[in-house]
């Protein structure tokens, strides 16, 4: 098991853990993506680049496409 990754540079104060999503462009469905250890540090290290004056307190990472369903129309 890898070790765990290093604590963010600046601390950023989140109300729940990173999460992911993708979102179809086309009907708006969404669906969860997994996230390991590894993403959330790295979202979490990017989140800690913020601007002087702000403040960080949730981090949601979103991917757009299609979906299997608009991607291969309706059914024949």
């Amino acid at each position: 098991m890898p070790p765990p990754p290093p604590e963010p540079a600046v601390r950023v104060d989140l109300a729940e853990d990173p999460h992911a999503h993708i979102v179809c462009r086309n009907c708006g469905r969404i669906q969860a993506i997994e996230l390991t250890e590894l993403d959330r540090h790295v979202l979490t290290e990017l989140a800690a680049r913020h601007p002087d004056g702000w403040s960080v307190d949730g981090i949601a990472f979103s991917a757009t496409g299609a979906c299997r369903r608009c991607r291969e129309g309706p059914p024949a």
